[in-house]
């Protein structure tokens, strides 16, 4: 099958590129830079494209030539800069793409959303995400709709992030770390959608991913300490972390933003997991806790609250 794939050089795009090319697809990634892309991911086919301008039908009807079997989206931001707004990237430019996907017949759509998205929220960021959900539901297409939980894996920023918290002298936990997450790993993510995109099946669906178990943000961050002192934990009021969220947003300097704040004291796991029945296994589990001590007591033990 040739796939167009937008969004191929983000964490989710990329193994899913390796995914389908490693199932025998023929590739065409999606990038601003489509030069730097090559130099970097030789083994793609790749088109220039920028969901910041191309936001008109007729853009991408040029663009879908040849690659009328499968169509991937695959681009999200947790923050707006510059041009790059939840407006053009979440709804407008893909929007177009779909309209496009339409008019071409194109087999197959598969949009890869995100897990937890308040209908009722007025936030951008998730207001647009639904908003295009329902857009492409509306089309005359075979669409499915995917929606991930955490997608984690050695490249990931929010891995990172997660890791560089786990390993600080006190580990910061909003309120009591109960919130609850499903992580995925990003290659059983790319998997699924690669069965959903060259299966068949299933058809006009959303479906969620997620890890086999939920897992709350304490016990992630016991599990991912590679410290061997024991962790202490800092217990952050939720009106703080919510002023830092905005602080970072200001700032650009963390993965943290208010929005997947809001995510996260929402909790982020699945309702119907569909990764066992696509992978035909159990997802892998994030294996935690990772170390536990002689009296059988995860490394994070002391606490200590604001």
């Amino acid at each position: 099958m040739r796939v167009l794939l937008t969004g191929a050089t983000g964490f989710i795009g990329r193994h899913l590129a390796r995914a389908l090319l490693a199932a025998g697809h023929h590739v065409t990634g999606c990038a601003r830079d489509r030069e730097a892309a090559f130099r970097r991911y030789p083994e793609f086919g790749w088109i220039k494209a920028d969901f910041s301008r191309d936001r008109t039908m007729d853009v991408w009807e040029r663009r879908l030539t040849g690659c009328e079997d499968v169509v991937i989206n695959a681009v999200g931001i947790l923050r707006e800069r510059g041009a790059q707004t939840f407006e053009a990237l979440h709804f407008e430019a893909p929007g177009a793409l779909f309209n496009a996907c339409a008019a071409k017949g194109v087999k197959r759509v598969i949009h890869i959303s995100a897990l937890g998205c308040d209908p009722t929220s007025r936030r951008p960021y998730e207001e647009t995400k639904l908003r295009l959900e329902r857009h492409l539901a509306a089309l005359d297409l075979d669409w499915v709709i995917v929606r991930p939980s955490l997608a984690y894996g050695d490249d990931s920023p929010s891995s990172a992030m997660f890791r560089a918290m786990a390993n600080l002298p006190l580990i910061p936990l909003i309120a009591d770390g109960g919130q609850l997450l499903q992580p995925i790993h990003v290659d059983d993510l790319a998997a699924a959608v690669t069965h959903v995109a060259t299966s068949g099946g299933p058809t006009r669906a959303v479906i969620e991913l997620g890890g086999p178990r939920p897992v709350s943000c304490k016990e992630l961050l016991d599990g991912l300490r590679t410290s061997p002192r024991p962790g202490r934990y800092l217990h952050v009021p939720p009106a703080v972390a919510r002023a830092g969220a905005r602080v970072a947003d200001f700032t650009g300097v963390s993965q943290l933003s208010v929005d997947n704040f809001n995510l996260l004291m929402r909790g982020n796991t699945t309702r119907s997991n569909a990764a066992r029945l696509l992978l035909g296994r159990e997802p892998r589990d994030v294996a935690l806790p990772a170390v536990k001590d002689a009296a059988g007591h995860g490394r994070g033990q002391a606490d200590l609250s604001l």
